[in-house]
């Protein structure tokens, strides 16, 4: 019997303070008694050393330890007074305690007198009369360890987890399958019980191994002995068993180290599954708020256009007619020019070259600051649309000026909208509110596309517009977001619009309408000013001149909102007499929204219609939606009217509109009654349109069905096309539409079909055409577009549309001297991940370190970052985290990212006694602060009063750190430390904190660095491999920033080879730094005891280990292999994936032998550490990078487990300690990085 058993047996049978003896009651004591009792027992050996540093560092697992210690004690009493005691429960004690680092013997060890593996063989005085008997043999032992994949595909699951196996069964973890399935499990490996629920909670499971109880669902379960065995972190059983009891079909593979879990029901997180993906399909929506303030590209004085060009030529064949040669043009060009946007349009055919133009200049600044005191934040001038008063309505693009001072990216039109632009000629713009198709045109010669009046509702109102090309392109053209009742104007804000326009001209008039007698000016103002948060006054004034008389008109009106109600007042007064009132609102009713607006008039004379007195106006809406509901989808619904009268007639319209959309097909049908008598007495008809479009298959259509169901119904026109992908770059479409002409009652019928090759630079379309009349037609259309690219800034033609579309380019660079300007030191970084978040893309950069996002929608912002993931170097990261950009059609917006080298400060935190003896301090708040006095950072000390900062950026810093702690009294919050972190990622290690009582700090000494005194005859020394001592000790006076002080570890007696070797790559390990040197402050120094020299590597080869090892502590364990070739491979390949956690000095390949059956294995493992929690840490951190990592009991200091291929020699030149890499690796977990 040993030193310690000894000891603690004599203690034992004296009597304790409490006047209590220990025997089985001692679990019962409360805690500060079990530690006085346990601090008795270990008092006389030589554990106790480590007993009392536990107590200091660690007084949770201090008192855990103390339970257990008094529990292995009172199985040894009962055993000394001839009682039977269960002994694989005292070596599960036994191996709670070596975990905690208090090494006492097993019950082999106890029968065979063998000596505890770190206490000398010292005769006892005798305390048991005989040797224990052996424990019942259990192949829960490190021979039949076996590390299993439990995969079940069925529910996404690949977990390790620990086995035991020998020729006769495999034994799984019943808590560790019962997690990755997903069932609802607690065990407690101590107690042997284990309890919980299958699939459901009525399926109840419980399990106590020793009353040899299992019930399942209230049934008692059968299971022979040899199936069921508890360890000490779980309880095992047979995988036929389990497989019994859970609904799952177990298959264990021994070659594929594998665990296939087939289920033969329902999972629960198969269930799970399947509603996360119904909810995403219907509900789910991804966090698309911006993160950055968005900034827009600087306007420039010149920029070369992005230009899309059509081109169509062919022969044309009416009738009896000769042939006919056409030829069609259009061109839409963007870009800077005068310090603002430009946009144009032109087109013409074979007769007029040039028969329609529109040019217009704008330009946009979000802060607000042109103009001067005006302070405008948009200013157009060319063909603009001009102001709109309320109850004087919208009007068309006209040539002139517009200037307005809100905000551009909110809109404010809480009745009706409007939308205008220019795109190709032959495209089909399609507008969609709140995803629902609604209306649809076709674009024609003109270039121009119009949807007018139409309704916004209460709530969110979320336009978009997609425009269609003739071969098959697809662009999101504009979308516009509306919000009724949350978009009003702060308290105190002043808004207005100015125009200046030409009435019904174009800048170049080339299609402009005819002009009523008058100069045909159009003035217009419009001011809103925020009188509270939710209520706005406006107010507007109007000179415009038509019908030979001018008109000035001066408006007033108040709008706000309460709740879930919008409303609006206005009136306006003409200077010839007539005058107008209007009263609106509009409101949400659960799920349906409602919207009513009247207006009355007086000698009223309506721009639109001057040759009519209006009286009255109405108008009023529902809209709403149905969800899905058995086979039908979801369906929303409009129904309107509108009602006006003049002073001679009055008319009314009622629509009824059905939208919905199947598997990818938008449909949309429409219904209109349009009644009231006209001056002549007539009625009208009844018609509707029903509108198709959407993809099928890898094609695209589009239909639509107008028809009459009047007094002659009957379908009024109908068009039909379709586009198919044929092969790579070749497309076919086809077409057919009819036309009815009521006036000459004629009906005509068009068919067209076209090929379409897309070189990727243009697209070439032949077609064919033919009507019903006999018409025929031969055409080849061409188009292209022209732009200057990013990068090269060379002129690229390209296929694709580019107009209504901007581009951003990302410099991504290593700011060496880290002033956020590329100069001659800094270098590009190709291979980082550029994200753009609300469009969800994302680029690589190029070999000059360029990303390029292009056909970014205009005036949609969007954040910009880069992954620092994808960065080489761990330690960079960029100096700008990100940056809202807002494209601009036609415009290129550049944005650099410098990266800088970070660096890190760590150190411990003691607190000096009034004897001069420090101890580790946990808890001291401890915060990283700039020049400026800002917290950058903040950190706690942990319980062993280590603490880390990482990605600290260059700069000086100012270390400070305050607590509560009683002891230290005013002493912290006056202490501080300046520390520097240079541009190349400074690593400032050893910052202690040596914290004094005030009676100290004024001596002319530091406080004496030492640690508080062990007990007699005991020394404080860690022991690893080759037993060297280590002690850190701090020098008398502080080192200067730039000193380092050297590390040196003894020799390892164990055979070691670099990685270089091992894994035959002839270059050095990687470690996750390319590219930067780095330079590491040191203020501590680790000074290792003599000890004798190993004998060189060519006299100590590595050994097949022995079984039956004695001692052990964790490593982490990252993969097995059959044969050291693969091992090595591995090995080289987990370095990699691991370079930014641990160096590959770390890792190491350990030879393994698990009998005849399996065979010898090849583990590679990582650290030594005394205690499991520590590696299941690290573990933690690994796992997401291997796919695997799991805590697992070695034995080296017994050569049970031989690393056989270890650390490159070059890293650590005097030997390889596993212990200081857990020691090393254990700070930095518990620091959480």
């Amino acid at each position: 019997m040993t030193a310690s058993v000894a000891h603690i047996a004599k203690a034992a049978s004296e009597p304790l303070p409490s006047g209590r003896s220990t025997g089985g009651s001692a679990a019962v004591f409360d805690a500060s008694l079990a530690l006085e009792q346990a601090d008795i027992l270990l008092r006389q050996t030589d554990q106790y050393a480590q007993w009392q540093r536990l107590r200091q560092n660690n007084a949770p697992q201090a008192r855990q330890l103390a339970e257990t210690v008094l529990k292995r004690e009172s199985l040894l009493q009962d055993h000394a007074a001839g009682k039977s005691i269960n002994w694989q429960q005292f070596d599960h004690l036994t191996s709670q305690a070596r975990l905690a680092g208090i090494n006492l013997p097993t019950a082999h060890e106890l029968q065979s007198q063998q000596p505890s593996p770190t206490t000398p063989d010292l005769a006892p005085p005798g305390t048991a009369t005989a040797p224990p008997p052996s424990p019942p043999e259990s192949p829960i032992n490190e021979d039949n360890l076996l590390i299993l994949s439990a995969v079940c595909p069925e529910i996404g699951v690949k977990q390790e987890i620990v086995a035991y196996g020998d020729q006769k069964s495999t034994l799984l973890p019943v808590g560790g399958i019962a997690q990755a399935l997903g069932f609802t499990f607690k065990v407690d490996a101590q107690q042997g019980v284990a309890s919980g629920w299958i699939i459901s909670e009525d399926r109840t499971f419980s399990l106590d191994a020793a009353k040899k109880n299992i019930k399942i669902e209230g049934k008692t379960a059968d299971w022979n002995e040899g199936q069921i065995f508890v360890g000490e972190d779980d309880i095992y059983v047979d995988s036929q068993l389990l497989s019994r009891w859970f609904p799952v079909d177990i298959v264990v593979s021994t070659g594929e180290m594998s665990a296939k879990l087939t289920p033969r029901e329902q999972l629960p997180l198969q269930a799970q599954y399947e509603r996360e993906r119904k909810r995403k399909g219907l509900s789910e929506k991804e966090d698309t708020s911006l993160k950055y303030t968005p900034k827009q590209a600087p306007y420039e004085l010149y920029s070369f256009p992005v230009m899309d060009v059509s081109l169509t030529s062919g022969i044309e064949k009416n009738g009896q007619e000769s042939n006919m040669f056409r030829i069609n043009h259009a061109l839409v060009a963007e870009g800077d020019l005068a310090h603002a946007s430009a946009k144009a349009f032109f087109s013409g055919d074979e007769e007029e070259p040039l028969d329609n133009a529109r040019i217009t200049l704008e330009k946009m600044d979000k802060e607000s600051t042109m103009l001067g005191p005006m302070r405008a934040s948009k200013i157009a001038a060319g063909d603009v649309s001009p102001v709109a008063l309320p109850i004087l309505g919208n009007r068309s693009v006209e040539r002139g000026v517009f200037v307005a001072n809100g905000d551009v990216q909110r809109n404010r039109d809480f009745d009706t909208t409007r939308f205008e632009g220019n795109a190709q000629p032959g495209w089909d713009v399609e507008l969609y509110q709140n995803g629902n198709l609604i209306n649809s045109v076709r674009v024609g010669s003109d270039g121009r596309y119009v949807f007018e009046d139409i309704p916004v509702y209460f709530g969110a109102n979320a336009f978009q517009l997609l425009a269609h090309g003739p071969q098959g392109q697809r662009r999101m053209v504009e979308t516009k977001n509306i919000n009724v009742g949350s978009g009003m104007l702060k308290a105190g804000g002043f808004e207005y619009n100015l125009s200046a326009t030409q009435r019904k001209n174009t800048v170049l008039g080339l299609d402009q309408e005819e002009t009523s007698a008058g100069e045909g000016e159009r003035l217009v103002g419009k001011f809103a000013y925020g009188v509270t948060d939710h209520l706005s006054a406006t107010a507007g004034l109007s000179r415009v001149e038509f019908d030979d008389t001018l008109h000035n008109y001066l408006q007033a009106g108040l709008n706000g909102s309460l709740s879930s109600l919008y409303g609006e007042i206005n009136t306006i007064t003409d200077s010839t007499g007539g005058n107008g009132h209007s009263i609106q609102g509009q409101t949400a009713w659960g799920p349906v929204n409602l919207r009513a607006k009247h207006e009355i008039f007086s000698d009223f004379v309506d721009e639109n219609n001057p040759d009519r007195i209006l009286k009255e106006r109405t108008s009023f809406g529902v809209n709403g939606s149905f969800s899905e509901f058995t086979f039908l989808p979801t369906l929303s619904y409009t129904l309107s009217r509108e009602n006006t009268t003049y002073e001679d007639s009055e008319t009314g319209r009622t629509s009824a509109r059905l939208s919905s959309a199947i598997k990818g097909i938008h449909l949309s049908n429409v219904l209109h009654w349009n009644d009231g008598e006209t001056g002549e007495g007539t009625s009208a008809p009844v018609d509707g349109e029903f509108q198709a479009s959407g993809t099928i298959g890898r094609g695209r259509i589009t239909a639509g069905v107008g028809y009459d169901l009047g007094e002659a119904s009957g379908i009024t026109d109908y068009k039909l096309s379709g586009h198919w992908p044929i092969a790579q770059g070749i497309s076919a479409g086809a077409s057919v539409i009819r036309e009815v002409d009521d006036d000459l009652q004629e009906d005509l019928t068009t068919a067209r079909a076209s090929l379409d090759f897309d070189t990727g630079q243009y697209i070439l379309s032949p077609s064919l055409l033919y009507d019903s009349e006999g018409n025929f037609g031969a055409f080849l259309g061409l188009s292209f577009s022209l732009g200057k690219d990013p990068v090269s800034e060379e002129i690229v033609v390209k296929s694709e549309k580019r107009s209504g579309r901007g581009a951003t380019t990302a410099f991504v660079y290593h700011d060496a001297n880290n002033n956020k300007v590329f100069d001659q030191d800094d270098t590009p970084l190709p291979e980082v991940r550029v994200v753009a978040r609300q469009l969800r893309r994302n680029v690589r950069t190029n070999d000059q370190g360029v990303a390029q996002f292009t056909g970014l929608a205009a005036s949609e912002p969007t954040d910009v970052e880069i992954d620092p993931d994808s960065l080489k170097d761990p330690h960079w990261q960029p100096a700008v985290p990100g940056v809202a950009v807002l494209p601009r059609s036609g415009s290129v917006h550049s944005i650099d990212f410098p990266v800088v080298s970070t660096g890190e400060i760590d150190g411990m935190v003691y607190v000096a006694n009034r004897e001069g003896v420090k101890e580790p301090l946990a808890n001291v708040q401890l915060e990283l602060l700039d020049k400026q006095g800002k917290q950058v950072q903040k950190t706690v000390s942990e319980y062993d009063g280590f603490y880390l900062f990482e990605k600290v950026f260059p700069g000086t810093y100012t270390l400070q750190a305050s607590s509560t702690d009683p002891r230290l009294k005013e002493s912290v919050d006056e202490w501080q430390k300046q520390i520097v972190i240079d541009n190349d990622g400074t690593i400032a290690r050893g910052n202690d904190i040596i914290l004094a009582p005030p009676e100290y700090r004024n001596r002319d000494k530091a406080p004496a660095d030492r640690p508080a005194p062990s007990a007699p005859g005991s020394s404080d020394t860690r022991q690893g491999m080759g037993h060297e001592a280590l002690a850190a000790v701090k020098p008398s006076a502080p080192p200067s920033a730039k000193q380092t002080t050297t590390l040196s570890i003894a020799p390892l007696t164990l055979a070691a080879s670099t990685f270089a070797a091992q894994t035959g790559t002839g270059n050095a390990a990687p470690n996750g730094k390319a590219g930067v040197a780095r330079r590491e402050t040191e203020t501590r120094a680790a000074i290792p005891s003599p000890v004798p020299q190993p004998a060189s590597k060519a006299e100590q080869p590595p050994a097949v280990p022995t079984k039956n090892g004695t001692t052990g502590t964790y490593a982490v364990h990252l993969a097995s292999y059959k044969s050291m070739e693969a091992a090595r491979r591995g090995m080289q390949i987990l370095a990699q994936k691991l370079a930014d956690i641990v160096g590959a000095e770390d890792l190491r390949v350990t030879k393994v032998d698990l009998g005849e059956e399996k065979g010898i294995y090849y583990r590679v493992t990582c650290g030594d550490f005394s205690v499991k929690n520590e590696a299941d840490r690290l573990a933690a951190r690994m796992r997401p990078r291997t796919g695997s990592a799991l805590s697992l009991p070695v034995n080296y200091s017994t050569r049970e487990q031989q690393p056989i291929a270890t650390l490159p020699a070059n890293r650590m030149p005097t030997g390889y300690n596993p212990k200081l890499i857990a020691q090393k690796y254990a700070n930095m977990q518990r620091n959480k990085i």
